[in-house]
């Protein structure tokens, strides 16, 4: 998850938006930083053309979108983009108000899903960073630093709790 600026480019429907966004890279994630990137956001509540904005946003990976361009220099344009995408997330606060909100909406009919991020001991290397490879006719191990966790000794867990009435 991550911090995006955005403003509005095209309206696709469905709450589905292209917009140029702007964002960090992420720690433990291949997603790169992106500066003034067209980036394809799936947003809770609808938006205006040209409307600009800042959400906590889930990676959800390259996806491909066909449309036809509304907008300078490419308007009336058909095309097929592959861009990253982000779906927005509402942050839930870790008081007893916000988890009694929560419950209530998820009594109501509300389909809610918690993602939780944690950094756990890479299994590969054991914790440390690193591997030992035998050198043949030494006392000591090569050590080769660890490809999983590269070299930190721990690797990002990502789960998604659905909630369902």
């Amino acid at each position: 998850m991550t911090a995006i600026s955005y403003t509005i480019v095209q309206d696709l429907g469905e709450n589905r938006f292209l917009a140029k966004g702007n964002w960090p890279a992420l720690n433990g994630d291949p997603l790169l930083e992106g500066k003034d990137s067209f980036v394809v956001l799936l947003l809770d509540k609808p938006a205006e053309v040209g409307a600009t904005g800042r959400c906590t946003g889930l990676h959800v990976g390259m996806v491909a979108l066909g449309f036809t361009a509304k907008f300078a220099p490419l308007e009336g344009k058909k095309l097929t983009l592959r861009r990253e995408a982000f779906l927005q997330c509402t942050p839930v606060d870790e008081s007893n108000a916000a988890l009694q909100k929560f419950v209530e909406s998820i009594q109501k009919g509300a389909e809610l899903s918690v993602i939780t991020s944690e950094r756990i001991a890479c299994k590969p290397c054991g914790g440390l960073g690193f591997t030992r490879e035998a050198q043949k006719g030494k006392i000591e191990d090569k050590r080769m630093p660890c490809k999983d966790c590269e070299g930190t000794g721990k690797v990002p867990l990502v789960t998604e709790t659905k909630f369902a009435p």
